[in-house]
């Protein structure tokens, strides 16, 4: 498991990181594992540190098969969902997966719109979902095309440039 920090700067307006923390999360072998999970992923799933802490090794085997169900078609059940459904995805992820599917562009442009529009606030380099908006309420009222890319810099600030 790499132990260096994910950061918003290690992505770009291609980057699909759902994707990337999914291959991440499947990795973990251990509760240790996951621990560092969350350690790495602080900056962009820092909603997943609490899940994680209060978890034993019990709990992990329990995770791991739900995960296994999850990932083959299958429901693992409402308690499942309830109590793991955020560190299978975490809730930054999943907002700006739907907004990116609802406007068919990249993760990371919608990752960047919901920054400059306020609905993701970065500070100290720890993103978090702003006001009303919840795990899976898209919120419908932001469009986004290809043309709207975010880079960041070194600090996590935003900038725009355009698609060429």
């Amino acid at each position: 498991m790499n132990k260096e920090l994910m950061s918003i700067t290690d992505m770009d307006h291609t980057t699909n990181m759902p994707s990337v923390y999914a291959e991440e999360l499947t990795r973990c072998m251990s509760l240790d594992d996951l621990r560092v999970l969350a350690v790495r992923w602080h900056g962009l799933a820092s909603d997943i540190t609490p899940i994680i802490e209060k978890m034993s090794d019990a709990d992990f085997v329990d995770f791991q098969l739900g995960m296994l169900i999850e990932r083959n078609g299958g429901f693992a059940g409402p308690e499942f969902a309830e109590r793991y459904g955020t560190l299978l995805m975490p809730d930054i992820l999943v907002v700006c997966a739907g907004m990116a599917h609802q406007n068919n562009v990249p993760w990371g442009v919608a990752f960047g719109v919901c920054v400059r529009k306020g609905i993701i606030s970065i500070t100290d380099g720890v993103a978090k979902l702003q006001g009303k908006v919840q795990r899976f309420a898209v919120p419908d009222d932001v469009e986004i095309s290809k043309n709207d890319v975010v880079i960041f810099d070194r600090d996590g600030e935003h900038g725009s440039n355009k698609l060429h």
